[in-house]
């Protein structure tokens, strides 16, 4: 039986990011109305390129980063414009980056394991990445526990190993996606 071309390459592609999480952009504009935080996650994720995103959130942010009788403590980043568009320029850039790179490993493993095993690898990222909240620094790690569970015991040396050197490879051949990648929750707030 022959498999249509665009159905193999869409059971090979590995385009789709896990969107933003309330949660996550909750946690960036901690003193923002939280209805008006969520509407604009919502509007995020419809958004198809980094510069339409990082446009809508310079625009929310000149008039809703801090709810009308929301105190911001002296000095916190948080009630500064300037400072957060930088952030969350800075998260949406890591997202960006993020699905780059996952798209890389993914494309790594297609020599070791079956498009259905690629496919459930992306998954496990895409899910761990909205149960964390869109944080890599914890994302990462939980996947990596967890991803030997997926591969098949003959292939997961080599699967891992091929991950490895193509996580390596790209970031040293990308040096601003590896500072995108750089970004964590803890450097954009105060505290």
């Amino acid at each position: 039986m022959k498999v249509p071309l665009l159905i193999v390459l869409f059971i090979l592609g590995c385009a789709e990011a896990q969107n933003i999480t309330n949660k996550a952009m909750r946690t960036l504009f901690k003193y923002a109305n939280t209805n008006a935080t969520d509407k604009l996650t919502t509007a995020l994720n419809k958004d198809n390129t980094i510069a339409a995103k990082i446009k809508r959130v310079t625009t929310w942010i000149e008039t809703n980063l801090v709810k009308k009788g929301a105190t911001v403590p002296k000095g916190a980043i948080e009630g500064n414009k300037t400072a957060m568009i930088t952030r969350v320029k800075g998260f949406l850039n890591q997202r960006e980056s993020l699905q780059k790179l996952i798209n890389k490993l993914c494309d790594a493993v297609k020599t070791v394991l079956s498009a259905a095993k690629v496919n459930e690898m992306k998954k496990l990222f895409w899910n761990i990445d909205k149960e964390r909240n869109n944080d890599l620094q914890l994302t990462e790690p939980e996947f990596y526990s967890n991803v030997n569970a997926v591969i098949p015991k003959n292939k997961q040396i080599a699967a891992l190993t091929k991950m490895d050197t193509a996580k390596k490879d790209y970031l040293s051949k990308n040096p601003t996606e590896a500072k995108n990648l750089q970004w964590t929750f803890k450097t954009a707030t105060s505290g």
